[in-house]
């Protein structure tokens, strides 16, 4: 308790200060070992989780018969979790526009039932929403490109006290 009474002039107090001197009261001792076994993880770079590759399965390059490149299409998708959407509705449109998204999700959009569609819909994109209608926040909403063709299953449609949206998405036929 005396040591830190009594210092030397000159000596700064400041937070970092102070900070320094607790990293070196409270030091954890740490011990590198070479380890020369190989882990079931691999890590790409110190950015990204490890990856498990006992999960991974190969899959199989299927060449078709007479060697026709079919067309096919991979669409560009957004999850975005906005907290309410209307306020940020130029945000939203503006990235969905210049990123080319094909389908943007979006949760907690606050929306209610009494927001009507033509003021959230964004040019040259289908409005799919489903409204949480007991409580404040919640809802979710899909953005879906108007070329995709898509249908809403009923026999997965639940109930009204969950926001889920269920889409069937045909991926090859777009207009």
């Amino acid at each position: 308790m005396l040591e830190n009474t009594y210092r030397l002039r000159g000596r700064r107090g400041g937070v970092k200060t102070k900070l320094d001197e607790a990293r070196k009261r409270h030091n954890i001792p740490v011990h590198y070992t070479s380890c020369t076994k190989r882990s079931k993880f691999e890590y790409s770079n110190s950015n990204t989780k490890g990856v498990n590759f006992s999960n991974l399965i190969k899959i199989p390059i299927c060449k078709d018969n007479n060697n026709q490149t079919v067309p096919h299409f991979v669409p560009r998708v957004m999850l975005s979790n906005v907290m309410s959407l209307t306020p940020k509705l130029d945000e939203v449109s503006e990235f969905l526009l210049r990123k080319k998204i094909d389908i943007g999700f979006i949760t907690e959009s606050w929306l209610k039932d009494r927001i009507n569609d033509s003021i959230v819909k964004i040019s040259g994109f289908n409005l799919i929403r489903k409204d949480r209608s007991s409580h404040e926040h919640g809802g979710v909403c899909i953005y879906l490109k108007d070329q995709i063709k898509y249908t809403i299953p009923e026999n997965l449609q639940c109930c009204r006290e969950h926001e889920v949206l269920w889409l069937k998405i045909h991926l090859n036929v777009i207009h």
